[in-house]
């Protein structure tokens, strides 16, 4: 059984909602014409978020995501899901808080497995807010879905490294502040990593991305308030298309999924806190399915119910679809997950032959 949110959590769940409401619903139209309205500055970092991740960490609302260390609050990965939910709602309001992706798992491995050199040179910016990081997993010229498929070479000189390969889809190589890479290579075609390397990015890439499904979980109830705006507010056929029968399924449906993700993710985080990470691989990769899909089922459905509008930019509808498409690949792909879930699931019965059960 999931316990019942702590009184912190449910504290934080009001300051966030709060400081959401206030500072980041009405800056959404500021935030994009900041980031888009001057061509020639691409790759600017609005000034809107340097004001509201101020106001943020001025507040105490920082850095929320690093559970289970002294850096952070020190909050459970359950205390933590409904907070990254409430951030969800909008696509850019993790920054806010310094608790966005790729940054967030970067963190996590600088803080768990970095000396403390590294810490102070590349974990202190980052936790400060002014930095931000990449990792580099991807390469064009192999299915990147498998880790040990890298051919990126890694090979001792003296007292540095050399590296040789290609990389591509690199979320915030072009960042301003970008202060750092963590890059996936080998020293050895024939051996998984020197050192702890290959562990250590497995850590990196299975549980810290929870977190994005926290997000979609916010994000898809943002979008069926939309569309239940919107339906209602719509005539067709001489009654709201709210009142359209096909439109009541709908709307049951994507309420239906949300609350069964937003459960899902629960027991995930609860899991991840109680037995640990390995023993919660399964649901880790249920969710990772089950949330993309049913994100991008809701934006689906939503634009259907804006009609033409909803492939404009002006609601944001068609790019959350974009962004739920592409978490579906950039956070693994869904074969990847669910081999693994399958994999897991077989493991249970060969350890328990059929013939034995039946005695028991």
């Amino acid at each position: 059984m999931i316990p019942l949110p702590t009184e912190r959590s449910l504290d934080l769940q009001r300051r966030i909602a709060s400081f959401m409401d206030e500072h980041v619903f009405p800056n959404e139209k500021r935030y994009e014409q900041e980031l888009h309205g001057d061509a020639s500055a691409k790759f600017r970092q609005p000034p809107v978020m340097e004001e509201l991740k101020a106001k943020a960490k001025g507040e105490g609302l920082w850095n929320l995501f690093l559970t289970h260390s002294d850096r952070g609050p020190g909050l459970t990965n359950l205390e933590y899901a409904p907070l990254s939910e409430l951030m969800g709602r909008v696509h850019w309001a993790s920054e806010v808080f310094n608790c966005s992706a790729p940054d967030t798992g970067n963190m996590e491995l600088l803080d768990r497995y970095g000396s403390d050199a590294q810490r102070a040179k590349y974990l202190t910016p980052l936790l400060e807010g002014v930095a931000r990081s990449a990792y580099c997993m991807t390469e064009p010229d192999v299915a990147s879905s498998d880790a040990t498929n890298v051919e990126t070479r890694i090979e001792r000189d003296g007292d540095h490294y050399v590296v040789n390969g290609r990389k591509w889809w690199i979320t915030n190589s072009y960042h301003p502040h970008l202060a750092m890479f963590i890059l996936m290579g080998k020293t050895d075609p024939s051996a998984l990593g020197e050192g702890r390397g290959f562990e250590i990015s497995q850590g990196r890439l299975g549980p810290g991305r929870i977190h994005h499904c926290m997000r979609i979980v916010g994000q898809a109830e943002r979008l069926l308030e939309k569309m239940c705006r919107r339906l209602l507010s719509r005539v067709a056929f001489g009654k709201p298309l709210a009142d359209q029968s096909v439109w009541e399924q709908r709307i049951a449906e994507a309420r239906t999924e949300i609350n069964m993700c937003r459960l899902l993710t629960s027991r995930a985080a609860y899991l991840m806190d109680t037995v640990g990470n390995k023993e919660a691989r399964s649901d880790i990769a249920q969710i990772k399915v089950a949330a993309t899909r049913m994100g991008q089922k809701v934006a689906d459905l939503t634009i259907q119910a804006f009609g033409a509008a909803g492939l404009a930019p002006d609601h944001g509808i068609a790019y959350d679809f974009a962004r739920m498409r592409m978490i579906r690949l950039g956070d693994g792909p869904d074969e990847v997950h669910n081999r693994t879930i399958a994999r897991l699931e077989l493991k249970k019965y060969r350890e328990r032959p059929a013939a034995a059960e039946a005695k028991g």
